[in-house]
């Protein structure tokens, strides 16, 4: 795995990636392909609210309650967003985190979202004295 600078030379956090993955932070550009996630059938709309259809604002709203970190999993070679995971509800006292990933249905089968979890797994303990 290889450490790249999301933001250049300017003493911005390295964020790790993989030849065919990188994690990186959510930008505005991000908010279309996050509420198709959210409202999917497949993913989120069903656990994060209820099967309820949400309004882009709920979705925006909700998106960083109790959230510690989050990143898009981007494919290297398309530069394209295929999910999204967080590390959630920290525990500090007890060295414990709740972790999240939703994919899209085109990131389902190959293998790239599940690198996509273990480079937020590898920013987590790396950043936090989590056990």
């Amino acid at each position: 795995m290889s450490e790249v600078s999301q933001n250049g030379s300017d003493g911005s956090i390295a964020l790790p990636s993989t030849k065919h993955v990188r994690i990186r932070p959510i930008t505005e550009r991000d908010s279309a392909f996050i509420y198709q996630l959210m409202t999917s059938h497949r993913s989120g709309g069903r656990v994060r609210f209820g099967g309820a259809t949400p309004s882009p604002q709920q979705v925006s709203a909700s998106l960083w309650e109790s959230v510690l970190a989050q990143f898009m999993v981007e494919g290297i070679s398309s530069g394209r967003p295929l999910g999204l995971t967080a590390i959630t509800t920290p525990n500090f006292r007890d060295g414990f985190a709740y972790f999240s990933a939703l994919g899209s249905d085109e990131s389902q089968g190959h293998g790239m979202l599940v690198e996509g979890d273990f480079l937020t797994f590898e920013y987590a303990f790396a950043t936090w004295p989590f056990r």
